[in-house]
């Protein structure tokens, strides 16, 4: 969508609460919102969750302010949801009760879904390992599938600092790689 018709759209949600103008928005960028949190968080259920967070919060900071772009926006605000979904994880966590050492039997679909999401698991702890540009723009490139272009405006970058950064960023993620696990 032209970026016209985006501003157009932000227009419509602050100036007439426009709920079709949202729902247009919604349906522009929900894949790319579900893939980023799916990789960021560690359930499809708290994916879920996160997705519709974000456009609560979208909705509510798009009525009353002026918006240049909408991905850099939904993003910002999807960031700030892991963010705060970890938040509340850790206290989560410190008031959580002891547990067993007993291991749970599992029964074969749970654990061949378990084996099949292991590989995600590495590769999100990988990327978190990452500092948070690094982790961003190959996030970018390679969840969100944006092409160069369109990432150094997000970034404020030329094409070829983008271009630069997402190679180096990658040569660190193989590098992680590499160390964790040796030659493969």
């Amino acid at each position: 969508m032209s970026n016209e018709k985006e501003k157009f759209l932000l227009f419509r949600i602050r100036a007439f609460n426009d709920e079709n103008a949202f729902n247009k928005v919604v349906d522009l960028y929900k894949d790319k919102v579900t893939k980023f949190l799916s990789f960021k968080l560690p359930t499809s259920h708290d994916a879920e969750d996160a997705v519709a967070e974000t456009w609560i919060r979208f909705w509510r900071y798009a009525r009353g302010t002026k918006i240049e772009s909408i991905s850099g926006i939904i993003f910002t605000i999807a960031r700030g949801v892991v963010y705060d979904f970890h938040k509340l994880k850790e206290k989560r966590n410190e008031q959580a009760l002891p547990v067993s050492d007993e291991a749970p039997e599992l029964s074969d679909p749970l654990h061949e879904e378990i084996i099949n999401q292991v590989d995600v698991s590495i590769l999100k702890e990988l990327i978190a390992q990452l500092n948070e540009e690094d982790a961003h723009i190959i996030l970018m490139r390679h969840v969100q599938q944006m092409r160069i272009k369109d990432m150094a405006k997000e970034l404020g970058l030329s094409e070829n600092a983008a271009s630069v950064k997402l190679h180096r960023a990658i040569n660190k993620f193989r590098s992680s790689i590499l160390e964790k696990f040796g030659e493969l």
